[in-house]
């Protein structure tokens, strides 16, 4: 299987990233006796009058070539959509996106490649906004998570201004490869959940990946996941609905055949592009297509600044490794704090904090 991408592509001598770019209609090129400028993706599509789409390791060959095509040898390509913004979390979300917001020590983008890493996958793209490019390059590559080992590319899709979904189909646009996994970076695994996201990625099913409700109230929020004894797929209620008590809950990872990318594309000239990912596969299972489930580890969806709280807390537990009184308290308060949250009582976070403190203090 491989990786390729058409286009244009500069290779410039003793820098540290190999950048791959499409020339818009083929007129702009790079222009006569100027030098791109250094380490800085955005402004390289800006020089060349068109995004970037691609960032790879670097090369040593110091030469322009056009109308090339980069392949690269692989069993599977993992893509992480990392195009979300959220206005709960203010002015941020304007330069960075959420999972690049810090949970305890590390966002949740960082921990999911540094994840997938762990768990085998040697090509991942992650897929992000063009202003989020230089950003979301410097935090992976400041966790030493690009250019070395396992292989990891950042790529500029301007089609996450319409939705998740039509950014997923631009990317598998682009992609020369049978099977793809796919990864929203904002979730937060309380486990390694790529682990058996790797696993499933070698077999010839489609699947999705879910988790048991840390309580039933969890599964009337919506992303749930209707199943039979054998783990067939036979409904998905991304909308929440009341008092439901029925089903698991999706993570966001799947695992599927290339052929999936002809039924997105028709899902979305239906006038989808706004829908959210689990309507797609439902659309999919009702045109009588069949896809499996799998489960992972229990997860904590980061869209608002109380579950990144909730994240931190299970991160500072993660850290903990001590199996003492202080780690088994913080756990009961995570877990109340959670129902909290679950039960639609707001809990400031100064005030955890100072549950937290007293645990210390007495453990």
């Amino acid at each position: 299987m491989k990786f390729s991408i058409s286009g244009e592509i500069l290779v410039h001598r003793r820098e540290p990233l190999l950048y791959v770019c499409q020339p818009r209609n083929g007129r702009n090129g790079p222009i006569k006796g100027q030098s791109p400028p250094s380490n800085n993706a955005f402004k390289l599509s800006q020089w060349y009058g068109e995004r970037a789409v691609g960032i790879s390791p670097w090369s040593t060959e110091a030469s322009e070539t056009k109308g090339l095509k980069v392949e690269l040898d692989m069993d599977i390509i993992l893509v992480v959509l990392a195009g979300g913004r959220s206005t709960r979390f203010g002015l941020l979300s304007a330069t960075l996106p959420k999972s690049a917001l810090p949970v305890y020590d590390e966002c949740t983008l960082v921990r999911n490649v540094r994840q997938a890493q762990a768990a085998g996958f040697e090509e991942i793209v992650v897929s992000t906004r063009a202003s989020f490019v230089e950003p979301v390059s410097g935090l992976l590559g400041a966790q030493n998570l690009l250019g070395q080992g396992p292989s990891v590319r950042v790529i500029a899709n301007e089609h996450h201004e319409s939705g998740p979904l039509p950014a997923l189909l631009r990317v598998l646009n682009n992609l020369d490869a049978d099977r793809v996994a796919l990864s929203l970076s904002d979730i937060f695994f309380i486990e390694n959940a790529y682990l058996s996201l790797y696993k499933h990625s070698q077999l010839h099913d489609n699947y999705l990946a879910v988790a048991d409700p840390f309580d039933p109230l969890e599964l009337s929020k919506g992303g749930i996941v209707l199943s039979d004894a054998e783990l067939c797929i036979h409904s998905i209620l991304e909308k929440p609905v009341a008092g439901n008590t029925e089903g698991v809950r999706w993570t966001g990872l799947a695992v599927f055949d290339r052929q999936l990318e002809s039924h997105l594309e028709a899902f979305l000239a239906a006038g989808e592009v706004t829908a959210p990912i689990g309507n797609f596969f439902e659309h999919y299972l009702r045109k009588g297509h069949e896809l499996r489930a799998f489960r992972v580890s229990d997860f904590i969806n980061v869209n608002t600044p109380n579950d990144m709280f909730l994240a931190s807390m299970y991160r500072a537990l993660e850290l903990h490794c001590a199996n003492d009184g202080l780690r088994q308290r913080l756990s009961e308060v995570t877990s109340s704090v959670r129902l909290r949250l679950l039960q639609g009582q707001d809990e400031r976070p100064d005030t955890s904090f100072q549950r937290v403190e007293r645990l210390s203090s007495t453990a």
